[in-house]
């Protein structure tokens, strides 16, 4: 699935069913050795003990917002500069008809 999501989706390797290690299919070590690969937290959870749930969607939250919060931060300052240019501009324009009369 992680495959066709697009680059902008937050995105964790959850391993699940960390309370039943005869049901567990991949151990913590390959797990972790994916998510490194992938350059994606990781973190084990079980949903019956209610292990580390809250915590996964806890930092998705948090890794979402720091995204946005870093977007809105550059999208600021791109309109900073914008309006710096523009104000430059419009002094420009201004001392040269200041000149030429």
């Amino acid at each position: 699935m992680w495959q066709h999501a697009a680059p902008e989706v937050q995105r964790m390797v959850v391993g699940n069913k960390c309370d039943e290690s005869e049901r567990r299919r991949v151990d913590w070590e390959r797990g972790q050795a994916l998510a490194a690969e992938l350059g994606l937290k990781f973190l084990e959870a079980s949903a019956k003990t209610n292990t580390n749930v809250d915590t996964a969607f806890v930092t998705l939250a948090r890794d979402i917002k720091a995204r946005v919060d870093q977007k809105t931060a550059a999208v600021s300052l791109e309109n900073q500069l914008r309006c710096v240019k523009m104000a430059a501009l419009t002094l420009i324009k201004c001392v040269s008809s200041f000149g030429s009369k």
